[in-house]
């Protein structure tokens, strides 16, 4: 995704250079013959510096881009590990309530051996 925009943003700044470009050879063909040498240097000068412009903006929207893709990866673990966090908690006291039926069923048990035993003993 972020290959595709950078790709995209690259086209367009070919595209932009270009229609500098050719903006600057339609200038300079208007403008008187001595003047037109000068001219274009600055053309060219302005347009490198539009293109720097440019590069920078589309490597500080990358890097941004690329920051919130860690970082939305980064909260998906976090919500997994909550996830599993929660599941083995539910686990554990699925577990415990088991065990405490289990005990109970055994105290029970218990009890009632013991009335029989003290009822074969009267």
């Amino acid at each position: 995704m972020v290959d595709t925009i950078q790709e995209n943003t690259e086209e367009k700044i070919n595209e932009t250079t270009q229609i500098e470009q050719n903006n600057s050879i339609e200038i300079s063909e208007q403008i008187e013959p001595e003047n037109s040498e000068e001219i274009s240097e600055l053309n060219e000068e302005v347009t490198l510096e539009n293109s720097d412009d440019e590069i920078k903006r589309v490597k500080n929207k990358t890097k941004k881009m690329k920051k919130d893709e860690k970082e939305k990866a980064k909260e998906k673990k976090e919500k997994a590990k909550k996830k599993e966090k929660a599941k083995k908690a539910k686990q554990k006291a699925k577990e415990k309530e088991k065990a405490k039926a289990k005990a109970k069923k055994e105290k029970a048990k218990q009890k009632a051996k013991k009335e029989k035993s003290k009822k074969k003993k009267k």
